[in-house]
């Protein structure tokens, strides 16, 4: 414990996710100062930014945030997912933190985050469904492709 009460862990986890790819040895220092600074203009996630500036692929962040933060890599492709926990995970939700439901059982629901540094998104899941959240991080493409299969966008048109 530090003298402000909070564990060395507990500050660990709270590093930005630029950090953990520098600490990884993933990206530099050089490159994630050029990446913020695009994210300043772009306003976009610093993942999506890394890997349009051919810094690192979504497996590769991924892998180093599991390896930095000690926690699963899950890949969607090549999981099925329970209808159990995808019921318990509104769309809205999941896309807007591109999050995915991976499990659920004994009170605590798994859920696989393209970030698993947002914070915001597993208080939100603790609110919604009244269970513990247990984190995992998965590759944003996979994500992305999993919301697709599991959260198919409804038709708001009607044939009369």
């Amino acid at each position: 414990m530090t003298e402000t009460g909070v564990s060395p862990e507990h500050l660990k986890r709270r590093k930005r996710l630029g950090e953990l790819l520098v600490d990884a040895g993933l990206i530099d220092q050089e490159t994630l100062v050029q990446a913020m600074k695009a994210q300043q203009v772009q306003k976009r996630r610093i993942g999506q930014i890394l890997m349009e500036m051919g810094a690192a692929d979504d497996l590769a962040i991924a892998r180093a945030l599991a390896q930095q933060l000690r926690i699963p890599l899950v890949r969607p492709d090549e999981i099925t997912i329970p209808q159990e926990a995808l019921d318990l995970v509104s769309p809205e939700i999941a896309e807007h933190y591109l999050l995915l439901p991976v499990g659920v059982g004994n009170r605590q629901l798994k859920v696989a985050l393209v970030n698993p540094l947002e914070f915001h998104a597993i208080d939100d899941l603790r609110f919604v469904t009244g269970m513990d959240v247990a984190v995992a991080v998965a590759p944003e493409n996979e994500i992305i492709s999993a919301l697709e299969r599991y959260y198919p966008k409804r038709d708001l048109e009607r044939d009369f």
